[in-house]
């Protein structure tokens, strides 16, 4: 039996980008089809996270070698909870993501994303 991390390298090489639902509907190892729907998907997310070769655009997985460092930095910001900040309007930090590549964080922090790009 394949593993979640073996799977999903298959799947993605065969079909492309590939949702966490249509993952889970590929496992075959006893030991996990035994965990509820919720508790599945929420597994499948942490190995792939943790294994760090993939990412997670628009709800579906892929490798991180197909995007660029700054769109994989981009994508992690998404999927932090630094866009719950930008939600909360009670948050004391002032946080704007810029079109310019550059996420402000307070007045005088500025991270510039173009940068990291230009080391790749």
């Amino acid at each position: 039996m394949q593993n979640i991390i073996e799977l999903t390298s298959s799947l993605i090489n065969e079909r492309g980008m590939l949702s966490t639902p249509d993952i889970a509907k590929e496992i075959k190892e006893e030991n996990l089809l035994k965990l509820s729907t919720p508790e599945l998907l929420a597994t499948i997310c942490m190995d792939l996270q943790m294994d760090g070769r993939f990412i997670c655009i628009d709800r579906k997985w892929d490798f991180k070698i197909n995007y660029t460092m700054q769109e994989v930095i981009r994508e992690q910001y998404k999927n932090t909870a630094i866009i719950d900040i930008f939600e909360e309007e009670e948050e004391d930090l002032d946080i704007e993501l810029n079109v310019d590549n550059k996420i402000d964080i307070e007045d005088d922090n500025v991270i510039d994303l173009s940068k990291i790009e230009e080391l790749n």
